[in-house]
Formats: C-alpha cells, structure tokens, sequence
C-alpha cells in the first residue's frame, strides 16, 4: 500500500497538492486490482458501472459528477489493466458520528472476485479515519449477493424499511460499528440501492 501523508495529515493514502486540494493517490493493490480515488476521465465507466447494477435507480451523470466534486476524496474505485471494475462512495454526516456507504457498485463480469468486499473495506477504514461511529447503508432484501457480502464483512440489519425509495422499493438498512481502538466492528447500513 501507497501511503502518502500531506501536512495536514488525514487518511492514509492521502497527500496535500501544491495547489492546497487533497488527493488520494494509490490506496491499496489487492490481486489483480489496484485502488484508488476516483478521477474526472473516470465518470463515464462509473456512469456504466452504476447503470449496469442499479438500471433504473442509478445515479444520473449529474449526480456522480456532483459527488465526484464534493466528495472525491472517499470516492473510490478499482481498477484492472483493462479498466474500472467498481466503485464506492462513502459519506460522513457533518458532525462525523455516522457515515454512509452510499453505492457499492461491480461490473457484473468481475463480481465474485472480492473487489465489492475490498471496496468496502477501504471505505470502512475511510469513515473510521474521519472519527466516524456507526456506518450504514441501505440494500434491496433480494439482493442475496450484497446481503451476504455486507453480513460477511460485520454489517447487520437494523430494520427493513417499505418503500424506502419509493412504491415497491423496499430497503433493509444496515448498520456497522466503527470500534475507537483501531478495529472494525460489526454494526452496518447504507442509504441506497445495492
């Protein structure tokens, strides 16, 4: 793993530009993929990647540009020699108590591979190092998949929520706790698709 410290120290992997805006650089190298923070030339694949996993609920192309602009320092993606296979998104509330998984998204050809799990991880360790708590994330209940992959990595329901996203678009939401001594606990929730 790449780490990088700015003088305004923050995440590992994180570095400081002369132009004072921070940059992810290189995260971590799992296997056959490489981590990294998400770039401008990377929004058309992500756009692919979200609409492929999500069709209809899927992000606009203006909504990823806008949380690629507000938040590109924990938008993440995975990158194999041929291209990007997944992304993630995770988001600390203001006072950075609680955080949000808010899309986890692999090609349909690369799941299976750990690469939504890796990505995951890497946003787990994301929110813990911005003093975050509890994480969540929101998951269609027949999503045996993601389901699984959440329970796997420590995230358990909390409640499931009827039409969360609208008529017929029922949510489970789950919740994972983020320990203070350097562990990631089980607790876990998210507040879209997946």
């Amino acid at each position: 793993m790449s780490c990088f410290r700015g003088s305004s120290g923050g995440y590992p992997g994180m570095m400081e530009s002369q132009d004072g805006v921070s940059l992810v650089r290189d995260l971590k190298s799992y296997r056959d993929i490489r981590l990294r923070s998400a770039r401008a030339d990377d929004l058309d694949e992500l756009q692919e990647i979200d609409a492929e996993a999500f069709g209809e609920l899927a992000y606009p192309d203006f909504v990823l540009r806008q949380f690629f602009d507000v938040h590109h320092d924990s938008l993440f993606v995975a990158v194999r020699n041929t291209g990007l296979c997944g992304y993630s998104l995770g988001v600390s509330t203001i006072d950075h108590e609680e955080g949000w998984l808010l899309a986890l998204a692999v090609r349909g050809s690369d799941r299976g591979r750990g690469y939504g799990r890796a990505l995951t991880n890497e946003t787990l360790a994301l929110l813990r190092s911005h003093g975050v708590r509890t994480a969540y994330l929101t998951v269609a209940p027949d999503n045996v998949a993601a389901v699984g992959l959440y329970r796997s990595v420590g995230f358990t329901v909390l409640r499931e929520a009827k039409d969360y996203l609208g008529a017929g678009q029922d949510r489970m939401i789950m919740t994972y706790g983020l320990s203070g001594n350097g562990q990631i606990s089980g607790v876990a929730d998210s507040h879209r698709r997946v």
